[in-house]
C-alpha cells in the first residue's frame, strides 16, 4: 500500500499522490469569488421555486448525490449541473474515486447545505430519473456559501461542462482554465498517480475473491483483478448485474462473485447466462466487481467447461408446455410442465412484450436453457432459444 505524505502548497494540503484533500482560499480561489445570491426560506421549494436547503441521504458519485429536502420533505438524487466528473461506479475511470471521495468528504463536513436549480424551478436529467441542480455548502468555518459544482472544476475532478447559457458560466470556464494550468487530477500528465486506480492486473480466482475482498476498507482503495468464469444468471431491466461461478479442484466446491454490468449494452450482450468470460475490473469491498472488461473465450475441451456442462448448466428440455406468460420490469415468467414436471423459465429482456412471447410459445418443440441454483428453474438467453 502506498504511503500518502501530505504537503502544504500555497495554504492547501494536498497529498502527494495527486489527490485534493481539501479545497484552496487565497487570492485565486475562484470559487469564493461567486456568491449565492438567492435565499432559501421555509416558503420556497426545490421543485417548484428553485431552492431550498437540504441534507445528504446517500452518496452516489462525484457528480450525483441523493439529497432530502428540508421543508418539503422529498428525497431525490442530485446530478450536479455543469460538470462531468469520471466514472465510479458501473464504469471505473482515473480520477472517478477521487472525485467521489472529494464530493463526500467535503459535504460531510458541511453545517448546512442548499440545492439550486439553473432556473426558477427544478428540472429533470434526459432520463428522468434525477434532478438536476448546484449544490452550496457552508461549514462552521465559515458564514459564507460555497458552490461545490464550481469547486470540483476548479480543483481539476471534472471538465467545464457549463454551456455559454448558464448563469455561471464565466466562473465555470475561469475554473477550468486554471485547473488546466495548474494539471490538476484529469488535466494531469498520465503518469501522475491516482491512488484509487490502479491498471496493474491481478489474476485471481473467484475463490480467492471470497476469501479477501482485495479492497483496502481503511483506505477505500481498490484492487483491479482478472478472473476467469462462467455467467450463471443475470438481474436487473436496465441497469444489471451478473452471478458468475468457478469451480476450485482444491476444494472441490463451486464460488460465486457479482460483476456489475450497469447499463452497459456492450458488456450485457457478452455477459450471458452460459457464457465463459475473462473479467478484468475493480473490486468494491461489496463482494462484487465493476468496472467490467470482458473477452469471450470457450475452452469447450477444457476440465472446467466439462464439470459446469456436467452440473447441468445446458439443457435441451423437450415436450415443454407453457402454460402462462407474465412480463414484470423487463422480465419474461413462462411457467409450464416438462415430462408433467412443473417448470419456470426466465428471460431478461425488456424489448419482449407479452404478445411477443406468447406467439413463441405456440408451438414449442424444444427448449434450450440454463439451470439455475433454484430447483426446477432456468433462465434462456434469447426468444431463439424457444424452438
Amino acid at each position: 500500500m502506498k504511503k500518502i505524505f501530505k504537503a502544504i502548497v500555497s495554504g492547501c494540503f494536498v497529498a502527494t499522490a495527486g489527490l485534493l484533500i481539501t479545497s484552496c482560499g487565497g487570492n485565486d480561489d475562484i470559487t469564493g469569488t461567486l456568491k449565492l445570491e438567492r435565499t432559501a426560506t421555509e416558503s420556497k421549494t426545490f421543485i417548484d421555486n428553485g431552492i431550498e436547503e437540504c441534507e445528504v441521504v446517500s452518496y452516489t458519485d462525484g457528480d450525483t448525490t441523493t439529497i432530502r429536502t428540508k421543508y418539503s420533505k422529498k428525497t431525490m438524487a442530485i446530478r450536479y449541473l455543469s460538470i462531468d466528473t469520471p466514472e465510479s461506479t458501473a464504469r471505473y475511470e482515473k480520477w472517478g474515486k477521487a472525485a467521489s471521495k472529494y464530493n463526500e468528504e467535503t459535504l460531510s463536513k458541511a453545517t448546512s447545505i442548499i440545492v439550486e436549480a439553473e432556473g426558477s424551478s427544478a428540472e429533470k436529467d434526459t432520463n428522468g430519473s434525477r434532478y438536476l441542480g448546484y449544490i452550496w455548502y457552508k461549514t462552521a468555518d465559515s458564514d459564507t456559501y460555497r458552490n461545490l459544482n464550481l469547486e470540483i472544476v476548479e480543483n481539476g475532478y471534472s471538465t467545464n461542462n457549463c454551456g455559454v447559457e448558464g448563469k455561471y458560466y464565466k466562473y465555470f470556464e475561469k475554473a477550468e482554465k486554471k485547473a488546466e494550468k495548474n494539471k490538476l487530477h484529469i488535466h494531469s500528465d498520465a503518469s501522475t498517480v491516482d491512488i484509487y486506480y490502479s491498471e496493474e492486473i491481478n489474476k485471481v480466482t473467484i475463490k480467492d475473491l471470497n476469501e479477501n475482498d482485495y479492497y483496502d476498507k481503511t483506505t477505500d482503495i481498490p484492487t483491479c483483478v482478472q478472473f476467469d468464469a462462467y455467467v450463471t444468471s443475470v438481474s436487473g431491466s436496465s441497469f444489471q448485474t451478473a452471478t458468475v461461478e468457478n469451480y476450485d479442484s482444491t476444494t472441490k466446491k463451486y464460488y460465486t462473485y457479482s460483476v456489475v454490468i450497469g447499463y452497459d449494452t456492450n458488456l450485457a450482450a457478452i455477459l450471458k447466462t452460459g457464457n465463459y468470460v475473462k473479467v478484468v475490473g475493480w473490486t468494491t469491498g461489496e463482494k462484487s466487481v465493476h468496472g467490467c472488461t470482458t473477452n469471450i473465450t470457450m475452452p469447450t475441451g477444457s476440465p472446467l467447461y466439462t464439470t459446469l456442462k456436467s452440473k447441468n448448466y445446458y439443457n435441451d428440455l423437450a415436450n415443454v408446455t407453457i402454460s402462462s406468460v407474465e412480463v414484470t420490469n423487463g422480465v419474461v415468467t413462462f411457467k409450464g410442465t416438462q415430462n408433467n414436471k412443473e417448470i419456470t423459465l426466465t428471460l431478461n429482456d425488456s424489448s419482449v412484450t407479452k404478445e411477443i412471447a406468447q406467439e413463441y410459445v405456440k408451438s414449442l418443440k424444444s427448449v434450450k436453457c440454463f439451470k439455475t441454483s433454484t430447483e426446477n428453474s432456468y433462465t434462456i438467453n434469447t426468444l431463439s432459444d424457444l424452438k
